[in-house]
């Protein structure tokens, strides 16, 4: 779909819109590629498509998808047809936190972080990670830093000095060689 947004103008009316998985296909895959203009022609058809889940990758939403890929305009597009998509789960318990923060999309968790159920900022999906862990993980400072200043549970401290000591060891092989 890159750079054929025309192409796809036209193909909208050939569309079965009485199939609504066509129409679902459509937004997750626009929502993959960051493809804003396509997201809104899509929620303006039917705008509960917004909340949408996979059927085979794990039941992500748009949003998942978009957050995953980086596509920061999808996602403020898709936080402002429905803000509260952000709370969404995949089977696995992953919310948009995680795939942003796995992701390294610094400026997406920034923004999902105004608009997440608190309770969910650490949440931990089927494979016992949160949102910070994955940060962590990632090694970027700026973003568990955000994440600790956001998160009501105090188990983070673990994953603070997790997060320092990695930091340091890793800083200290970068001097020696």
């Amino acid at each position: 779909m890159k750079g054929h947004n025309e192409v796809v103008e036209q193909l909208f009316p050939l569309v079965d819109l009485a199939d609504p998985s066509h129409l679902e296909t459509a937004m997750l895959e626009a929502a993959s590629k960051g493809r804003e203009s396509i997201v809104a022609r899509l929620f303006a058809l039917n705008p509960s498509l917004v909340d949408v889940h996979t059927k085979y990758w794990d039941q992500e939403t748009p949003l998942h998808l978009a957050a995953k890929h980086g596509h920061e305009k999808v996602v403020a597009q898709l936080l402002a047809f429905n803000p509260q998509s952000c709370n969404a789960r995949t089977q696995g318990g992953k919310t948009t936190l995680h795939f942003a923060a796995q992701s390294g999309h610094d400026k997406i968790v920034e923004r999902l972080l105004a608009h997440i159920d608190p309770a969910l900022i650490d949440a931990i999906d089927a494979r016992k990670e949160t949102a910070l862990f994955l940060a962590i993980r990632q090694g970027n400072e700026t973003m568990v830093l955000r994440l600790l200043t956001h998160s009501p549970d105090s188990i983070n401290e673990v994953c603070l000095r997790q997060f320092v000591a990695r930091r340091s060891l890793w800083r200290s092989r970068q001097d020696c060689c």
